[in-house]
């Protein structure tokens, strides 16, 4: 029968769960799965996540070899802004194979077919957020331009003052579109929208601080971590990415948080910052012209 790409449909969660285990197996509970995997480690979330996906314009692909399913990928179609220029853009959000059907093309095709999706929807960019063992396989793509370069960084909150009182607010896409994503970038502006607002479980996201809201300049999240209490998760949407850290450090203060965990973009920690960062990791997303 050989190789043969198709969208993926809810039948398929128990496949897709199978792919996703068998790169990183089962943990100690389903709460524990989720942590680790995501929503691809547990049939229930995983048929969740894909109606999410479905719902909101995304689309979800399963490669099958010989009649049996060996890899899956996601995609989001929407108008991003990069380098302050709107942009209509397909972003390869998930790819993955599983281990024992690796190194036989699937990945590749999988790659392949999202490009002539993206073409045929008339996008202009195609982007992904390459693990860095993956980046030359992208660059053989023809994914040869960065289209972000950022910084994943631990700020402390001591240095926050004057904390902003920010406006509760739950943003629609229409909100946020052609709003640059100046803190917290490591996938498409769409792509973060669709985690922070949409694809949510009540039974595990529900356990962690979570706000959203407006607050001068632009739109905010402020998400506490599974793994640190201390720690809070930042993104804002908007143009001046200083302005917006000095009010979510100050902003996460207030809230009881001793670190704010985001990713900023080089040109800005290359720049004069009022209080110290701790790099963790670097963030590169990779864009082919179509």
């Amino acid at each position: 029968m050989g190789l043969r790409i198709r969208e993926a449909t809810l039948w398929d969660c128990q496949r897709i769960v199978g792919i996703y285990l068998s790169n990183s197996p089962w943990k100690d509970s389903p709460y524990e799965t989720y942590l680790q995997v995501g929503p691809w480690g547990l049939e229930e979330t995983c048929a969740i996540h894909l109606n999410n996906l479905k719902l909101s314009g995304g689309i979800a692909l399963v490669a099958e070899l010989d009649g049996k399913v060996a890899g899956e990928a996601e995609v989001f179609m929407s108008e991003e802004v990069w380098d302050g220029e709107l942009v209509k853009t397909a972003h390869l959000s998930v790819i993955e194979v599983a281990r024992w059907y690796q190194g036989k093309g699937i990945g590749r095709a999988l790659v392949e077919h999202v490009i002539e999706l993206a073409s045929d929807e008339d996008c202009d960019l195609i982007t992904v957020t390459p693990e860095k063992k993956a980046v030359g396989f992208y660059r053989k793509l023809g994914f040869d331009r960065t289209v972000y370069h950022g910084v994943i960084a631990d700020i402390s909150t001591d240095a926050g003052k004057n904390a902003p009182t920010p406006a509760s607010f739950i943003p629609t896409w229409d909100d946020l579109r052609g709003v640059p994503l100046s803190l917290g970038q490591f996938q498409s502006s769409y792509n973060h929208w669709f985690t922070e607002f949409v694809d949510r479980v009540a039974d595990v996201d529900g356990r962690v601080h979570f706000e959203s809201g407006s607050i001068e300049g632009g739109f905010y999240v402020l998400e506490g971590s599974f793994f640190d209490r201390r720690t809070a998760t930042a993104y804002f949407w908007g143009e001046n990415g200083l302005e917006g850290l000095k009010r979510l450090a100050a902003l996460a203060r207030r809230r009881g948080f001793k670190t704010l965990r985001t990713s900023l973009s080089r040109k800005l920690v290359s720049g004069r910052l009022e209080f110290g960062i701790t790099p963790l990791d670097e963030v590169r997303i990779l864009a082919k012209s179509l």
